[in-house]
């Protein structure tokens, strides 16, 4: 799948075409993963947090991988990529330099609860549904 952006638009943390395709254009589903994905981040990325001071391998790879599966339900894709690259880290049990990745994914993660913290992501959802129509 193509990535368009709306003209004259700024960047958004989430993909919100990609978001609400994947939700089959269904804005309340998308409110309910986004609301289970906010209850939920702040525990996941404290846990990833634990597990890169912890300098487990295998439990750096399960908690990245949950992370980035959480990630991908709502097109947030530069914390999603992000949290593959832990995620492989893990996997190789070479944790030289996770720490910068988690506070590289830590401040993603920051910016994709302040968008859905403004009451009008929702509308704005809508906006790039529009858009995408139209193309």
């Amino acid at each position: 799948m193509t990535q368009l952006s709306p003209p004259n638009r700024k960047s958004y943390p989430i993909d919100l075409a990609y978001a609400r395709d994947i939700m089959d254009g269904d804005l309340e589903l998308l409110q309910e993963i986004v609301a289970l994905f906010l209850f939920d981040c702040s525990d996941q990325v404290a846990a990833l947090q634990a597990a890169a001071t912890c300098g487990k391998g295998t439990d750096v790879k399960a908690k990245a991988h949950r992370l980035k599966c959480s990630l991908g339900n709502i097109g947030g894709w530069q914390a999603y990529n992000l949290a593959y690259e832990i995620e492989l880290m893990g996997m190789r049990n070479d944790l030289s330099g996770v720490d910068e990745c988690v506070f590289q994914l830590t401040a993603a993660m920051e910016d994709i609860v302040a968008f859905f913290a403004q009451p009008d992501w929702a509308n704005q959802a809508k906006d790039w549904a529009n858009f995408d129509e139209e193309q």
